[in-house]
């Protein structure tokens, strides 16, 4: 085979304009990536933090930890979060989730 030619790039004002439109909507882009990051970021820190309160609330009304749970209960327990997560509900309340699967179900 022979080797590729290459290809002499001409600098002209259309492909300066074309390269300076794909600059500008990489940059916008990456602009509105990083926005989501922080955003998931925020979220994830006010997650924690609500589990963090319910897991302190469990412990000091009912003694509860979820450490305290059996293999199948600790099951329960992460299915019913994972489905929480899933569905982006406020908390794991019925109240929560019944909204949430309608939304689901209507789209």
């Amino acid at each position: 085979m022979e080797p590729q030619e290459e290809r002499e790039t001409q600098v002209n004002p259309r492909t300066t304009e074309i390269l300076h439109h794909l600059s500008e909507r990489n940059r916008v882009r990456d602009r509105d990536v990083y926005l989501v990051i922080e955003d998931l970021k925020q979220k994830a820190s006010e997650y924690e933090s609500e589990a963090k309160y319910l897991q302190d609330l469990l412990m000091e009304s009912v003694n509860f930890s979820p450490a305290n749970l059996s293999s199948t209960g600790s099951r329960y327990l992460n299915a019913l979060v994972d489905s929480a997560v899933a569905l982006e509900t406020k908390d794991t309340s019925l109240a929560s989730f019944i909204p949430a699967v309608n939304d689901l179900t209507s789209d």
